[in-house]
């Protein structure tokens, strides 16, 4: 069936919205069907997409996911105009839809314009005088929401059914509303957003009792979203004061209700807060790593960068000082001794973790991380990093400021290590 899909308007993560509902698809076992044109889409001009679905339950599970889909319609009537949306509608099935329904409300919506109260009551008018006198008007808990929606700057207009909707405006019924990061309770100097967090999960396509690693770990914002969805958490960190809440990560100001169940602000804190199970979490290099099963359905993770959070890799050392306190050292056999850090090269960071993702995913796992650009880069540097074993599927750019971007990656694993060569 034909629906018609408004994405929420959230400039900084508009370029998620094909990409997103695309995922869920696929998550669901549909195929994602787009009947609009994706490649000139703007969320921001128009939020509208017309897409093909099998029934209303799947509509459903796919909106329960998203971030970025506010509704989906089934449209009655689709027009340029308010007075043209009513010459098209077919009556009949409106009415027949009225009588299976006990009680109804009518919403009306336009973007970008605000409809005053008695313009809204003169648009929506011809559509309620066609209700039988048996349906009851209920504006608190209808059985059907009828909705009414247009934007008048692109001449589209529609009226139809509401299928499914995701209150995003006022965060009273987001699934991802509560794990909001100015209402937790620790936090660290670049914890990723919650939003983000929850759009790249779902780009992973996670289902409940997947195995998912982020392999930077950090104060664990990734690994938040992954637990809320279910599905298995395993995480990692260089930087054993992160993962022991020294130094670098910092309780909220401000009071958290109910943050006292907290006895340890930690890189599992928040994972109490919320009470989601608790991961499994190692101090290890990536350089080094010491899993190497590939078990893992997908890695979600946010490669440090920048001033705050440089990316770091153990520094191998020949001999070691007998002053040097033996705590701060790893010793293993295969890759020598491990102490002092030193810094990745700018992009040596990301080749090292396909490297290691390559290893750690099974086939037809996803790999999906954040990739910085600089227009004062090189053309090399901004290039997106390749890799045999994996297959690259789409990016969605995410704005930072004038000259710099981060672009979440989805990469499938489709050959083992060695294979193909």
């Amino acid at each position: 069936m034909k629906l018609i899909l408004c994405f929420a308007i959230k400039l900084q993560y508009k370029h998620f919205c094909i990409q997103e509902y695309e995922a869920l698809c696929t998550m669901n076992g549909v195929e994602p069907v787009v009947l609009s044109d994706t490649v000139e889409f703007d969320c921001d001009k128009s939020p509208f997409i017309a897409v093909e679905l099998k029934d209303y339950q799947t509509a459903r599970k796919i909106v329960s996911r998203s971030v970025m889909i506010k509704y989906i319609l089934d449209p009655f009537s689709i027009g340029c105009s308010y007075e043209d949306l009513f010459a098209n509608l077919d009556q009949e099935k409106l009415v027949d839809s009225f009588l299976i329904q006990k009680s109804i409300k009518f919403k009306i919506e336009s973007i970008k314009k605000k409809i005053k109260p008695k313009e809204a009551n003169e648009i929506i008018g011809p559509y309620g005088d066609l209700a039988p006198e048996e349906v009851i008007f209920d504006m608190k808990n209808p059985d059907q929401i009828y909705m009414i929606v247009s934007n008048p700057s692109t001449e589209e207009y529609y009226m139809g059914i509401e299928v499914a909707c995701m209150s995003w405006k006022n965060n009273t019924s987001n699934f991802y509303a509560k794990y909001d990061l100015k209402a937790r309770p620790y936090l660290g100097p670049t914890s990723t957003s919650h939003e983000l967090a929850f759009l790249m999960a779902n780009q992973a396509e996670l289902k409940e009792g997947d195995l998912v690693f982020d392999p930077f770990v950090g104060t664990g914002s990734i690994l938040i979203a992954c637990s809320a969805l279910k599905a298995f958490c395993f995480g990692s960190d260089i930087d054993l004061r992160v993962l022991q809440g020294y130094s670098v990560g910092k309780k909220a100001k401000k009071e958290i209700p109910g943050a006292d169940v907290i006895d340890r602000y930690d890189v599992f804190a928040n994972f109490k807060y919320y009470g989601l199970p608790k991961p499994s979490i190692i101090a290890m290099d990536i350089s080094y790593p010491t899993m190497l099963l590939n078990k893992f359905d997908a890695i979600v993770c946010d490669p440090p960068y920048g001033v705050k959070a440089g990316s770091k890799k153990s520094k191998l050392k020949e001999k070691v000082s007998e002053k040097e306190p033996k705590t701060k050292i790893i010793n293993d056999s295969t890759f020598g001794m491990l102490s002092k850090k030193e810094n990745y090269g700018t992009n040596e960071i990301y080749h090292k973790l396909l490297e290691i993702a390559s290893l750690l995913l099974k086939l037809g796992g996803r790999l999906v991380f954040l990739f910085h650009t600089d227009t004062e880069y090189s053309s090399e540097l901004n290039e997106f990093p390749t890799h045999p074993c994996f297959e690259f599927v789409h990016s969605c750019e995410n704005p930072l400021m004038r000259k710099r971007s981060r672009h979440s990656i989805k990469m499938v694993k489709i050959l083992e290590p060695g294979e193909g060569e």
